[in-house]
């Protein structure tokens, strides 16, 4: 899906693997501002220079459960 206007960010790591660590930066090619470990969990909102969220993983590929709510 897709959102008009972005908000908040609540997510959860659900890997068990150590190295899958989640990346989040607020535009493809910005540096990383958010990390993510294996089991961890994060809830923000994004400021308004992420016009664009990218979220990579560090290595393999973990599984990102998340909940975007708009502003």
């Amino acid at each position: 899906g897709s959102s008009g206007t972005l908000g908040w960010f609540i997510g959860i790591n659900r890997s068990t693997t150590a190295a899958e660590i989640i990346e989040i930066r607020p535009v493809d090619n910005g540096n990383d501002t958010i990390k993510i470990e294996p089991g961890e969990f994060a809830c923000f909102r994004f400021g308004s220079d992420a016009t664009a969220p990218f979220i990579i993983s560090a290595s393999g590929s973990p599984t990102l459960e998340y909940l975007l709510i708009e502003d």
